[in-house]
């Protein structure tokens, strides 16, 4: 579980990211933040893209990314939880690559044991 890995994924630029109806972060570091807070508490996590994802390029610099994983994860003190999670994120090609400019991510998580 890598910060710094994830935030190669994001758009250098103003972001922006709704997971789980928790606050709105925005900017680089405060996603860095929330990671860093998510990642301190997760022992391991695993995320399955399940069928039905698309991709839609809306123009040679957008793109809309939206689907459903499936996402396991063990906290460091034991409890492990799966969620089923609905996500939407706003693509934009920056030097040739797509970073992620917008996210959001919506599901239900039930706690296994």
């Amino acid at each position: 579980l890598d910060p710094d890995r994830l935030m190669e994924f994001w758009a250098n630029e103003e972001i922006s990211c709704v997971s789980f109806g928790r606050d709105r972060v925005m900017g680089q570091e405060d996603l860095r933040a929330h990671y860093e807070s998510v990642f301190a508490i997760w022992a391991e996590t695993q995320l399955a893209w399940l069928p039905g994802s698309t991709i839609d390029v809306l123009s040679p610099e957008l793109a809309l990314f939206q689907g459903t994983a499936r996402q396991a994860t063990t906290d460091q003190d034991g409890p492990s939880y799966v969620s089923h999670v609905h996500f939407t994120e706003l693509l934009k090609k920056i030097d040739g690559a797509w970073k992620i400019q917008r996210n959001h991510v919506s599901g239900r998580t039930v706690q296994e044991g």
